[in-house]
């Protein structure tokens, strides 16, 4: 089966705008992640529900990544990867790790984390700059 990825808009996906600032949050979020994740494991699968580039299960903390971006979407790799490891932080800060969240709780997460990829040395993808 391959790899299904919604259509990238540029409103949800992220690369690097500041390559130092990105290295070093990546960095220290994969240090957290391992430390402190219950399922300290990050797994590249075909298939995401949605057709999400990531996600992360909030009572294990695994994180699973579109084999998408190892390929096609490379560029949008290290985005994903924090936003999922940022998302981790966020359950973990909120000690809201292991157990399901509710609706109202993920768009909360959701809509912070946007804030946080940004501080982080990243900037929405525009689509089609790659091809300019």
């Amino acid at each position: 089966m391959g790899t299904r990825i919604k259509a990238l808009f540029g409103e949800g996906e992220y690369v690097i705008s500041n390559q130092i600032k990105a290295h070093q949050a990546i960095t220290a979020l994969r240090l957290n992640h391992v430390n402190n994740s219950p399922k300290n494991k990050i797994r590249y699968v075909d298939d995401i529900p949605n057709g999400a580039l990531g996600i992360i299960d909030p009572v294990n903390g695994e994180i699973l990544l579109s084999k998408g971006l190892l390929g096609k979407y490379k560029h949008l790799h290290d985005g994903s990867l924090i936003e999922e490891l940022l998302h981790f932080k966020q359950l973990q800060d909120r000690r809201w790790l292991g157990r399901k969240l509710t609706g109202s709780e993920i768009q909360l997460l959701e809509k912070e984390v946007v804030g946080l990829i940004k501080s982080n040395g990243f900037r929405n993808f525009i689509p089609g700059e790659l091809t300019k």
